[in-house]
């Protein structure tokens, strides 16, 4: 324990020349270090007690390890076919090497406390030493210690911690006393004037709060942090506004901007050239200048763009597993109740999952993969997990319960991803494949909600009445705000020619019909033509005593209307819709596992027979296996969810205002596109639930986990 402590107090002092043991050790570990040598001398320790069996559980028996021994296998492969050669492998073997030596150094809660006081401590107690090197080398805060972004990054996961440690102090005089040391957190963020650690401090921070005090607080919070680098005379915050064009650029923002712009393209480009097993781990830089045109070679300044072009997208959805996988884990210890040690672990675990987002944001303006700060939260996620379940045991799933339905809340999130990534393409013409395979990826996305919603509009005992008031007081208000401000918008900015005849078919949901789905503004709000026609055809199904003749009739008059392409990008959804419909009816869920297993296999391969069908085909093979399988529960699955369909709504103009309009470097739109579509959704979810005065607003068209639950939490069948 005492070792790993001394490992994580000179982490920050890794690039001082005094650290510095040789260029290579054993021909293996490029640029050897106190803090590497001290790491083999633990990962020796932790082998020595594996070997006496004195490990409670096996390092690699959690889901975390074994996601990141397939991380590391995938760094090898790629490694070899793109021949960059062992010695850069070694980078990642030492995280491989430390990921034993956490798990038997950190085995209790006083383990797990020491680490994230030393965490905390380490990096406030580091200001004067990190301020007197600002001014020796005159420079932002990091400068002389570190690289300033980095730097940044790691104070953003610190902070949230630290923040926790002095709401748990029980002595007046010690709470004020980390929370001096929160305020010197926060001032080395300030002054490291990093936008990406400025970014990931209001990502943490809101996300922070809002499980505390609710989103009111978390946007006020967000307002405070703006206003104050908006008004306080900081490096910072004249480096933002210069971003967005409301102040005069320092010097050499403009040609950074422009750099991160070029440096993004030429992700895209090398992964379109090697998408399975990259260019090669640490290749981005050495081949930046040939595939963005730069004269200087650069690093990519973004984590995930960087690992998906260097190791293929196979290892980068490893990778984003395994970073998902380890904020659950936090999340699920943050829920934890009872004991005052679960209620401290609890504690941590909020924080922890606060700075692991600040962390992921940041991440997207660093390449920040080799950070050790970053792959020890990732490890103690393994332990947090753990001391979890030794807190609150798992209690014994409920057939039919919450983690049963949790599978179409991914399938949800899955399918408004391919929707939106088709919207991008289009918007910022990234040199991104427009086809899953052979099926148009908005497309698939789109049969993946209609196949969803004809799963559950057969369910429940309302009235056909009730039913129908229900689908459309959800669906209408919403829709009703964003596309009357979409139309007032459009006539300030003449975007598209409209007409008062467009805007009362739209706001009545039928202007594919009678203007076309590309003459409306926002394209995507065809879907609401397309959701009323199969909701009629499933009003029609309810009020019939028996369902299944008329299934089979429409089952068979839309599959001889795709057949002979009759506006197959609407009537290929109401197969999807009816296809649904007839999953639930033939009780296709209940059916023996080999059946269901015959029925995945056979449709699968319909894309490539008939791709017209292949939509309908991978939807119901999508819902069998949502519904099969258990899934994992999580904060950001049931989000996604619940706000699926307005984020649908509002995403597509939000892009455009960012992207084609305002111009700003496309990263920064991107980023900012998502922050305000999350916003906008919110504000209408919460709108619409309002406005409904008996009660939240009933099930949406691509229901979420609330529309198949009654108030007491059971399932309702709808």
């Amino acid at each position: 324990m005492w070792l790993l402590l001394l490992m994580i107090c000179i982490m920050p002092f890794e690039m001082s020349p005094y650290l510095a043991i040789a260029d290579s050790f054993l021909g293996i570990f490029q640029d050897f270090t106190v803090i590497k040598a001290l790491g083999l001398v633990g990962f020796g320790w932790a082998l020595l007690r594996i070997a006496a069996r004195d490990a409670d559980e096996g390092v690699l028996t959690s889901l975390q390890a074994k996601l990141f021994v397939f991380f590391f296998a995938g760094v090898v492969v790629s490694g070899l076919i793109s021949g960059s050669g062992f010695l850069i492998v070694s980078k990642y073997l030492a995280f491989l090497f430390f990921l034993p030596f956490v798990l038997l150094a950190v085995k209790t809660q006083d383990d797990l406390r020491r680490v994230l006081y030393a965490m905390a401590a380490t990096l406030i107690l580091i200001f004067p030493y990190a301020y007197r090197q600002s001014l020796r080398f005159g420079g932002r805060l990091g400068v002389g210690l570190s690289e300033t972004n980095y730097f940044a990054a790691n104070l953003v996961l610190v902070l949230p911690i630290a923040f926790v440690i002095a709401l748990q102090q029980r002595t007046p005089g010690r709470r004020r006393l980390w929370l001096l040391g929160c305020g010197v957190l926060l001032l080395e963020i300030f002054l490291t004037s990093s936008r990406g650690g400025f970014l990931g401090l209001l990502a943490a921070g809101m996300v922070f709060v809002t499980r505390r005090r609710g989103f009111g607080a978390a946007f006020a919070l967000a307002t405070a942090l703006i206003a104050a680098i908006v008004v306080l005379p900081t490096d910072l915050g004249q480096r933002a506004l210069a971003t967005i064009g409301g102040a005069e650029p320092p010097p050499g923002l403009e040609q950074s901007n422009l750099a991160h712009t070029a440096l993004f393209w030429a992700g895209f480009r090398m992964i379109a050239d090697a998408p399975l097993w990259g260019v090669g781990p640490f290749n981005f830089k050495a081949l930046s200048g040939y595939y963005s045109g730069l004269d200087i070679s650069f690093m990519a300044h973004n984590t995930y763009l960087e690992i998906a072009a260097e190791l293929g997208i196979p290892v980068f959805v490893v990778f984003v597993t395994l970073l998902l996988v380890a904020f659950g884990a936090f999340g699920r210890a943050s829920k934890l109740r009872g004991s005052p040690e679960a209620e401290e672990l609890a504690g941590w675990g909020e924080g922890l999952r606060a700075s692991f987002v600040g962390f992921a944001v940041a991440g997207t303006f660093i390449s920040a993969e080799y950070e050790k700060y970053f792959w020890l939260v990732v490890f103690l996620s393994i332990v947090v997990d753990r001391l979890a379940r030794h807190q609150e045991p798992a209690a014994a799933p409920v057939p039919g319960s919450r983690g049963r339905l949790a599978g179409f809340d991914w399938l949800r999130g899955i399918a408004l991803g391919l929707v939106v990534l088709r919207h991008v393409i289009e918007v910022t013409e990234l040199p991104i494949t427009r086809d899953v395979l052979v099926l148009d990826q908005g497309q698939l996305g789109v049969a993946l909600f209609c196949a969803m919603a004809g799963f559950f509009a057969l369910g429940g005992g309302h009235p056909v009445s009730r039913w129908a008031f229900d689908r459309a007081r959800r669906l209408f208000p919403g829709y009703w705000i964003v596309t009357a401000a979409l139309f007032a918008a459009n006539a300030v900015t003449a975007y598209k020619p409209a007409s008062l005849s467009l805007f009362v078919s739209q706001m009545l949901g039928l202007g594919y019909f009678t203007h076309g789905g590309e003459n409306l503004i926002n394209v995507p709000s065809w879907f609401l033509s397309l959701i009323l026609t199969c909701y009629v055809l499933a009003a029609v199904v309810r009020v019939l005593p028996r369902r299944r003749p008329m299934l089979v009739a429409l089952l068979g008059v839309t599959i001889v209307v795709v057949a002979l392409r009759v506006r197959t990008d609407f009537t290929r959804q109401i197969l999807a819709f009816v296809c649904g419909m007839s999953l639930r009816t033939f009780g296709v869920p209940a059916s023996p596992a080999p059946l269901r297993t015959a029925l995945v296999i056979l449709l699968a391969g319909v894309p490539w027979l008939w791709p017209d069908f292949g939509y309908a085909a991978w939807a119901v093979v999508a819902l069998i296996i949502a519904e099969a399988m258990p899934w994992p529960d999580g904060p950001i699955a049931r989000f996604v969810a619940d706000h699926s369909y307005e984020m649908f709504l509002v995403h597509g103009p939000i892009v455009v205002l960012f992207v084609r309009m305002m111009h700003l470097p496309l990263a920064w739109a991107l980023g900012l596109a998502l922050i305000v579509t999350v916003v906008t959704a919110i504000a209408l979810r919460r709108g619409a639930d309002r406005s409904d005065q008996r009660g939240p607003a009933g099930p949406p068209p691509i229901p979420p986990h609330c529309a198949i639950r009654d108030n007491a939490g059971r399932p309702r069948g709808d």
